[in-house]
């Protein structure tokens, strides 16, 4: 058996002196799960300094054949992802801030031994900051995440699926031709299947 998937994306976007808008629109046709139309809308405006921006947009992702088919953690009845997100942030050179709010429809995860599944109803919602800045030759970036996640039929949290996270990254040249990165990642706990953390 074979999967295909067609989809056909477009985008318009408008810039004014103090406001900008992005339109995207996106049809996909996927042999297994038929056609499906997703978009996106953001508009963003100059606020003091900075630039403040609302998104807003529909996703659709299709089970992998690994998921759907793989021996013993396969499962060929799974269903789609949906999902729609709200997104609100604010952009201050290079320090980022923003507020999401994600609501899933059969949310697919993985819990051994019993395979993929889906989640009838999820919602991750949080906060992220970022910053950047270039020192010399060197680039550093930083993040940090903070969410909740909650399978909303259970309003049990979504398995392995930390509340925190943060990284740093940083990126430089030690000589003409040489070039070195270094990057940490910290995530914070996270429930498996039984309780187990």
């Amino acid at each position: 058996e074979y999967i295909y998937n067609r989809a056909l994306f477009a985008q318009y976007q408008w810039s004014g002196d103090r406001m900008d808008l992005l339109l995207g629109a996106r049809g996909d046709d996927h042999s297994g799960f038929g056609r499906h139309n997703t978009g996106n809308i953001t508009l963003g405006g100059k606020v003091g300094n900075g630039r403040l921006y609302l998104s807003h947009g529909s996703a659709f992702k299709a089970p992998t054949f690994l998921q759907r088919f793989y021996p013993n953690y396969g499962d060929p009845a799974l269903e789609p992802e949906k999902s729609v997100t709200t997104e609100l942030g604010y952009r201050l050179g290079s320090l980022q801030a923003s507020l999401f709010d994600t609501r899933i429809e059969n949310l697919i995860e993985f819990t051994f031994p019993d395979g993929y599944s889906n989640v009838s109803r999820a919602r991750i919602k949080g906060a992220e900051l970022e910053y950047g800045k270039k020192i010399n030759h060197w680039q550093l970036n930083g993040g940090l995440t903070l969410q909740k996640t909650e399978d909303e039929e259970t309003g049990e949290q979504l398995l392995r699926r930390a509340e925190k996270k943060l990284f740093f990254t940083a990126n430089g040249s030690v000589a003409e031709d040489t070039d070195i990165g270094v990057e940490v990642v910290y995530t914070g706990p996270r429930m498996d299947r039984g309780g187990v953390e």
